[in-house]
């Protein structure tokens, strides 16, 4: 183990920020009184092209109803985009239902001996139940609508 002990160099930071200091005041005052550059301090040099910097505006100002400017083209592209979306769907729809036309109208006859089979073998009394079925989905269906609206749809679903 080195057990020989160094002192810590001195601590000279409030000089160096008492130079940084001086190097900026003088660089301020230089730039208002309008002096040439001093090629002999780069420090001084580099402050006054901040300080110029920072008095000139960064851009132009905006104009009084940039606001409203920029609202107007939000709604445009808005609508826009609404229009084309609304189209796309009513195309999408009608293509669908198109689709739904063709399929009904060449395999409808399949479609409906394969329903009416199964029916056709179910016992006598059934066909007395499924409005029951119907309406007991359809108020549990309801009822859980009604209690979302009634608690603001915070409510969590459980599986």
């Amino acid at each position: 183990m080195n057990m020989s002990h160094t002192p810590p160099p001195p601590d000279d930071r409030q000089q160096r920020e008492a130079q940084e200091w001086q190097a900026q005041e003088r660089a301020l005052r230089e730039e208002r009184a309008g002096l040439p550059m001093d090629a002999s301090d780069a420090r001084v040099g580099q402050y006054r092209l901040l300080v110029r910097a920072l008095r000139a505006p960064a851009m132009e100002p905006l104009p009084a109803d940039f606001a409203a400017q920029v609202l107007r083209r939000v709604e445009a592209d808005a609508g826009l985009g609404d229009r084309v979306e609304r189209w796309l769907l009513n195309a999408l729809v009608l293509a669908l239902g198109c689709l739904a036309l063709y399929a009904i109208a060449n395999y409808g006859d399949a479609w409906w001996a394969a329903i009416a089979a199964p029916l056709s073998r179910m016992p006598s009394g059934l066909g007395n139940w499924l409005p029951v079925l119907a309406l007991c989905a359809g108020g549990t269906w309801l009822w859980d609508r009604l209690s979302d609206l009634g608690s603001g749809g915070a409510r969590g679903r459980t599986a």
